[in-house]
């Protein structure tokens, strides 16, 4: 998935709304322009934006106020708890969720993030090393994240014993 990036003096923003599978609809998108070259590579874009756009001058050098980025769908293992944290793939409302399975493949509940700068801060947190499940994340929807999963009625009635008459 390809995706305009805004870099800043002090962070960068993901403009949501552009993201595509092809770069060159991205930069339609973004611009409202076609690109004449559908199959246009991002840097040959990036290019044109740094003539349309400029730079901006921060701490870490000199970045163009746009560019184009691919974003890829991740898969991440824990070596603490063994789970596994994956992304669904397709469109951008399931890039922005993950899906957890536990050490057995069982699937333990799902993370979901409000929009796509969140996921690439999820996306940063995981390649170093963090865990939803040891790291106890919210999941989203108000759910603390556990080993026994989260959001699930039988997580929260496990030890429920029926009173009788």
């Amino acid at each position: 998935m390809f995706i305009v990036k805004e870099n800043f003096l002090y962070g960068e923003d993901y403009i949501e709304h552009t993201a595509a599978d092809e770069a060159a609809v991205c930069f339609m998108l973004f611009t409202g322009k076609p690109f004449g070259n559908t199959a246009a590579e991002p840097e040959s874009i990036n290019r044109l934006f740094e003539e349309m756009f400029g730079f901006v001058k921060r701490c870490d050098g000199f970045l163009p106020a746009y560019e184009i980025v691919c974003l890829h769908t991740g898969k991440w293992r824990c070596n603490r708890c063994l789970c596994t944290v994956q992304q669904y793939d397709g469109s951008i409302d399931d890039f922005i969720r993950f899906f957890v399975k536990n050490k057995d493949g069982d699937i333990m509940g799902n993370l979901y993030r409000p929009d796509i700068n969140d996921t690439v801060r999820i996306m940063e947190l995981l390649d170093n090393g963090a865990c939803p499940v040891c790291d106890g994340w919210e999941d989203g929807l108000g759910n603390t994240c556990s080993p026994q999963g989260w959001g699930k009625t039988e997580f929260f009635f496990k030890d429920f014993k029926p009173i009788g008459k």
